[in-house]
């Protein structure tokens, strides 16, 4: 313990002379929640998430996660005094952002959160911000009710950019949140994925990644075309990447030729794959030692037959 408050002193610049007391309570705030005898506790969490403690999942990595269970106890914070915040993601001002890369972060914001997103791109003076927004909120007609915090703004409905000078991004936010929160309240957000036809696994041939490759180049306006196949039988899965974030596949039906199978950032499903699948995702090609093959790049992937 001395050494302890020997630390904290040199770290806050405070002589130790100048103490007068310390009072101990190390196992105070874990006798509380052990015992539940604490005060009441709530939790607050993102639209979409009211539900996280519940069904969270412990993770065992290597042999044991295969036998291993995790047995939750009681819930710190009930389902009853769980509430759910309408709000954009919001991050603050970043000098560390390479120039151009902010529409790429607020992007992936709205992918994994199903919110607006506005980023900014912090600078000396003024900052450049890039929005990425929803279908149920129009991102440009919002700046248009910040115009007079912003130097100049632009873009669509569902993707705009903005300059502002560092001393309104407080205001900004403040009024931008404001905005966002009373055109959403009420409304579930949840993530959508469009699927544009259910292909049979018989069509999937290189000929049919190739055509499609003639729609290239996509993006916001000419969007990828995703498919989906039910009822497909894993016959191989992995984790692959660093901290095995991404999901490796190789996929069968009804005696059929493998498919190759690979869903980037999907490490976190492999606890709930069963083994037979519905997936979601974007015909490729992949390429290895000059031999080109069918690859599925996967959108979604859950339980055969599993409800939306």
């Amino acid at each position: 313990m001395l050494n302890g408050i020997e630390k904290i002193c040199q770290t806050s610049g405070v002589e130790p002379s100048a103490i007068r007391s310390v009072m101990h309570g190390t196992t105070v705030a874990t006798n509380a929640i052990l015992t539940r005898r604490g005060a009441k506790v709530g939790l607050v969490t993102t639209m979409g998430y009211k539900q996280v403690l519940h069904i969270a999942r412990s993770f065992v990595p290597g042999g044991l996660g295969g036998w291993v269970t995790f047995n939750k106890g009681e819930l710190l914070a009930p389902l009853e005094l769980t509430v759910e915040a309408d709000a954009p993601r919001f991050m603050a001002p970043d000098a560390s952002f390479q120039r151009g890369s902010v529409g790429r972060v607020a992007g992936r914001l709205v992918h994994e959160s199903s919110r607006p997103a506005p980023e900014t791109e912090e600078g000396q003076e003024e900052s450049r911000g890039s929005c990425r927004s929803i279908p149920e909120f129009d991102i440009t007609a919002a700046l248009d009710q910040c115009a007079d915090l912003l130097v100049r703004h632009g873009g669509h409905a569902q993707a705009a950019g903005f300059t502002i000078r560092n001393e309104n991004i407080p205001a900004f936010k403040e009024r931008l949140m404001a905005i966002t929160s009373a055109a959403l309240s009420g409304k579930e957000l949840l993530p959508k994925l469009e699927i544009d036809a259910e292909v049979d696994p018989a069509q999937l041939r290189l000929e049919l990644a190739e055509e499609l490759a003639c729609l290239e180049p996509t993006g916001q306006s000419n969007p990828a075309p995703v498919f989906k196949t039910s009822g497909l039988q894993i016959r191989q899965k992995r984790t692959v990447g660093q901290d095995d974030r991404h999901l490796k596949l190789l996929l069968s039906r009804n005696g059929g030729p493998p498919i190759d199978a690979i869903g980037f950032n999907l490490g976190d499903r492999m606890p709930v794959l069963t083994d037979c699948v519905d997936v979601a995702y974007l015909l490729g090609v992949n390429e290895y030692n000059g031999r080109r093959t069918v690859q599925l790049v996967l959108q979604d992937v859950r339980p055969a037959g599993e409800e939306a």
